[in-house]
């Protein structure tokens, strides 16, 4: 370990002036263990977000303190040490005080397995697991709530020779997220190579690399509430692992995991073994004999049980045959009336809660205490996130709960920022009958875009919610905002935008950020029609009359984008107006967007955007936008795609091809045809012409999906000059002969794709026979060139 160095002086009088406040001293404490955001510490210290903030700041202006973006499931600002130590001198001239700077601080702390005492029976489960832990090194761990996934793994986890790499999923857990968690867990086994990496297709590698070098156990825990791309990640880790093993937990076989796992499925104690775990209790082999019977040994069943066993009632334990007869009629009814009614508030809430939030929710004083005794019932649990009601009893007793809990708990949520608890803020609020809090979410997604519910795996369940608010909440803005929403989604998935556009016309207001926000909306339904002018004016109506700078940004964004693709000669001064309206937002995925468009354009003016196109893709991962990554990576292949020889070429497929991959796990239709695009003309100069015809073939039809002319000439130049390649040029001087008229009838001006096109189809004109058109095609090209060059 290096030794640490010191620093420069602090003033020492403002320093130890801090330092005599306890609850200073506890907000160091708490960093000295790992890095923490505000409002983590503000629930620490007992403090508000707004006093934290304070003091936090004070500490960062002395130097103890420094703070950058990350992504700990939301972005956030997080604070770390960075002088673990002081030293304090006496001089003539007062205090003056050094630091010492101590190791950097992960951005993770890595998750142990829960604790296991002891495990009652399960040796033949143990062992069965086991070997197909070694035999088949994937296998995913599956049954009902409260059966004992988790307990078994930990005992399995601590019988295992090597490192462990645990984590237990939270709601909505994007897959960099699981991934930066794995890296972090083993990097601190041992160094890797690759593990510091950000990309997610490289810590894919490096994970797997890591855990089969080190013999490494990697397990997901709760994958039922994971995104299904979380999942999927997890499932590529596994499908390299060469040592060690990768086991998945959960309620039911996940859809997004392959079959080649291994499945096993667990299910209840034996009888022997409900004896014995009941035995500490007192109670006969019949009576245990007799519960085993009517709970199917279900282990939660059984433990819950074990207070009325331990009693001389004769009343049976069940009064049906199934854990939901027993959860609601046995255990809620024997709870204190003042716990009762705690979790059942709580079991509204399907994110993890804080203490504080715990005690707002169900309106309790103490909620630290209320935890712990629901804890050792087995009702509510800690999770790395907070706590949680199991989620066997939250699923049960969730519908048995109060409106006002709904409401209350929508209320606490829906100004976080976090995809997961805002989503979930809009659920309680629509379950709770509480239009106002519903239309707040709303309305602030639709104005303010802060929840990036799609890009986080979250539209189909968002578009369930919006339908249901739209259908049913009386307030015209926020129908109108739900339907401006939906249109969104559905322009994503190729749906019928413009028929909700109309529908929500009657609604949207006159004026405000909502009448911008439709404006835009309106503006990417012209585009789509192919009427770009119409769209640009649209755009610039919206900029001028919103008062969000997130719209304002939103809709000089779209615009530039738009103008790059039908005037390149007006588009760097779009995209340097974006950028100037990007920045004033504070907000790193607009700002990603902005510096990815100004990256394109200064390469395609002749100049070097790479330094541009490299900071979107570092912010890009700080807010774990993958929309962000998929436009910053189109960035950096621009100058491959332009002017890059064989040798760039080849580098720039490798960076296409990530990027098609991320935008077909988005699922955005633009989005897709910017990558089949460049895939498409990489692929073709790099020799792979086989995969140059399949995804120029895709990217004309995804671009004609979007209305893209220029889009489909890219996607068309690189299938035509395959088809030359392959002996199919009649095929390829089709296709780019279409595209060429159709971009030249749509398109002022746009290099460079036109003077490749022209090139394009004069290869194929040329390999079809047809001199002449072959000779006007390259003087068309020369003059295209020209004209740019000029």
């Amino acid at each position: 370990m290096p030794r640490a160095k010191r620093c420069g002086k602090v003033p020492g009088d403002d320093l130890l002036q801090l330092l005599s406040n306890p609850t200073n001293r506890a907000i160091l404490a708490h960093l000295a263990v790992e890095p923490l955001y505000t409002r983590r510490l503000a629930e620490l210290v007992g403090l508000s977000e707004e006093e934290t903030s304070r003091r936090l700041r004070s500490f960062e202006r002395l130097g103890v303190l420094a703070a950058e973006w990350a992504n700990v499931g939301r972005t956030v600002r997080l604070y770390r040490l960075v002088r673990k130590s002081l030293v304090v001198n006496l001089t003539g001239d007062g205090l003056s005080i050094e630091g010492i700077d101590g190791d950097p601080m992960p951005a993770f702390l890595s998750e142990s397995p829960p604790a296991v005492a002891s495990i009652v029976g399960r040796e033949v489960e143990l062992e069965a697991l086991s070997g197909l832990a070694m035999d088949r090194r994937a296998v995913c761990l599956h049954g009902l709530g409260g059966i004992g996934k988790t307990t078994l793994l930990a005992a399995f986890a601590a019988r295992w020779p090597g490192p462990v790499a645990w984590r237990t999923a939270a709601p909505g857990e994007s897959a960099p997220l699981l991934l930066a968690r794995l890296a972090s867990a083993l990097r601190r086994k041992a160094p890797v190579e690759g593990l510091d990496d950000e990309d997610d297709t490289t810590l894919v590698h490096a994970v797997a690399h890591a855990a089969s070098a080190q013999g490494a156990l990697l397990v997901l825990d709760r994958a039922e509430v994971a995104t299904d791309g979380a999942v999927d990640a997890f499932a590529d880790v596994a499908r390299r692992l060469r040592g060690g093993a990768a086991i998945v937990a959960a309620r039911a076989f996940p859809r997004a995991l392959p079959r080649d796992f291994a499945s096993f499925e667990l299910g209840g104690l034996t009888r022997e073994d409900a004896r014995r775990l009941l035995g500490a209790t007192g109670a006969e082999a019949e009576r245990a004999d007799r519960l085993h019977a009517r709970s199917a040994g279900h282990p939660l069943s059984l433990l819950l049980s074990r207070d009325r066993l331990a009693s001389d009632s004769d009343d049976p334990f069940f009064l049906g045959d199934d854990v939901r007869a027993f959860l609601t009629d046995d255990v809620l009814a024997a709870l204190p009336a003042t716990d009762r009614d705690a979790v059942l508030a709580l079991a509204v809430l399907e994110v993890p809660f804080s203490e504080k939030e715990a005690e707002d929710v169900a309106e309790v004083a103490r909620g630290h205490d209320l935890l712990l005794r629901l804890a050792a019932r087995g009702l509510a649990t800690r999770t790395p996130d907070g706590w949680m009601v199991h989620d066997l009893v939250r699923s049960v007793l969730s519908p048995l709960a109060p409106r006002s809990a709904r409401s209350r708990a929508a209320k606490m949520l829906m100004d976080d920022r976090d995809p997961a608890r805002g989503l979930e803020a809009l659920r309680l609020a629509l379950a709770g009958e509480d239009p106002k809090a519903a239309g707040a979410v709303v309305v602030r997604e639709a104005v303010e875009r802060t929840y990036r519910f799609v890009e986080h795996g979250f539209g189909d369940a968002y578009a369930r919610l919006l339908l249901e608010a739209s259908e049913t909440v009386a307030s015209k803005e926020i129908r109108a905002a739900a339907l401006i929403e939906r249109a969104n989604l559905a322009r994503r998935d190729g749906g019928d935008s413009a028929a909700l556009l109309a529908r929500a016309e009657p609604f949207a207001p006159s004026r405000g950020p909502l009448a911008a926000r439709f404006l835009i909306e309106s503006a990417e339904e012209a585009r789509r029609a192919g009427d770009p002018p119409r769209a640009l004016a649209l755009y610039d109506r919206a900029a001028a009359e919103s008062t969000s700078p997130n719209l304002t940004a939103d809709a000089l964004l779209a615009r530039a984008l738009l103008l790059e693709e039908t005037d390149g000669g007006r588009a760097r001064e779009a995209h340097e107006r974006a950028l100037e309206a990007a920045e004033q937002t504070d907000d790193p995925r607009l700002i990603s967007f902005a510096y990815s468009g100004a990256a394109r354009a200064e390469t395609q003016r002749g100049g070097d955007g790479r330094a541009w196109a490299e900071e979107a893709l570092r912010l890009a991962r700080v807010a774990r936008n993958l929309r962000g990554e998929v436009l910053a990576r189109t960035a950096l292949t621009e100058r491959a795609v332009i002017r890059g020889g064989p040798g760039e070429a080849a580098l720039g497929l490798l960076h296409a091809r990530e990027t098609l991959a991320v935008a077909r796990r988005l699922g955005d239709t633009w989005l897709l045809a910017c990558a089949l695009c460049d895939v498409a003309i990489l692929a073709t100069r790099s020799g792979h012409h086989d995969e140059a015809l399949a995804a120029g073939k895709e990217g004309i039809e995804a671009a004609r999906l979007v209305a893209s002319p220029y889009l489909e000439l890219g996607a068309a130049s690189g299938f035509a000059d395959a088809c030359v390649a392959t002996g199919r040029a009649p095929e390829g001087r089709d296709a780019i002969a279409a595209a060429t008229a159709t971009f030249e009838s749509a398109v002022v001006e746009t290099p460079p794709y036109l003077a490749f096109a022209w090139t394009s189809l004069a290869a194929a004109e040329e390999a079809c026979g047809h001199a002449g058109a072959a000779a006007a095609a390259k003087r068309r090209a020369r003059e295209v060139a020209g004209a740019r060059s000029g």
